[in-house]
């Protein structure tokens, strides 16, 4: 288990790393005004920077116990860690519902 929290890590920096030259290389080749010859080259440019394939395989995972399905995002943990402490009184402002 400990093998994909760091797998996913991986991931996450390389994604953060290229994030910016993604988005730049998209939006210039979208771009009207630009001339197609220069929309070739960033596009040859855009090819070279690793694909972004790679970035779909990065899932939230839990803190605690590295289960990927049903995180919650805000506070880092799977549901069934967050009822346990919400039960317990250690999340603060989290009240039990009752309907």
């Amino acid at each position: 288990m400990r093998f994909k929290f760091r797998r996913d890590n991986f991931y996450r920096e390389n994604y953060y790393k290229y994030e910016l030259k993604h988005k730049i290389c998209n939006s210039l080749t979208n771009h009207i005004i630009f001339p197609f010859i220069l929309k070739l080259a960033i596009l040859r440019y855009s090819n070279r920077i690793k694909p972004i394939r790679i970035f779909m395989k990065v899932r939230n995972r839990c803190v605690l116990t590295i289960r990927s399905r049903s995180v919650f995002s805000s506070y880092k943990v799977s549901r069934i860690i967050f009822r346990q402490k919400a039960i317990t009184g250690l999340l603060i402002g989290v009240k039990k519902a009752v309907w």
